[in-house]
């Protein structure tokens, strides 16, 4: 954590002293900073993915709905991580449009799991 920590507050400093005197070169330091950010959070993310893995074992759930819940939080996470950074580089619209797509391919990629909920409601129903 510490590290993360570190590489923000590095990456914002040196940002906002290269704002002013090279805006172009301020806008590299946060994307490269932001990368770096993004692949801090993904090594913390591999102990997490493991566990839905297990759960999917234990439980017999499909492999591809824990594929496609875990495609649906990535979305939200990149998603949510661009449309503040479009945002900072002053395009407010373009960020509510990326968020507007990232919403849409969640719901798009929801169908097979609500499909596969409602399998599952009916055949509670029939038992009954």
């Amino acid at each position: 954590m510490i590290q993360i920590v570190s590489v923000g507050l590095v990456t914002a400093i040196a940002a906002m002293l290269l704002k002013s005197l090279k805006p172009d070169l301020a806008f590299a330091v946060t994307i490269c900073g932001g990368i770096i950010l993004l692949l801090c959070a993904v090594d913390l993310l591999k102990d997490t993915v493991s566990v839905f893995w297990e759960i999917a074992d234990t439980t017999g759930l499909d492999a591809s709905l824990i594929k496609l819940l875990l495609k649906m939080i990535g979305i939200g996470y990149l998603t949510e991580f661009s449309s503040q950074l479009i945002s900072e580089f002053g395009s407010p619209s373009v960020a509510d449009k990326v968020v507007l797509c990232g919403k849409i391919m969640i719901l798009l990629l929801s169908v097979p799991i609500v499909k596969s909920l409602l399998e599952l409601i009916q055949c509670f129903l029939a038992f009954v």
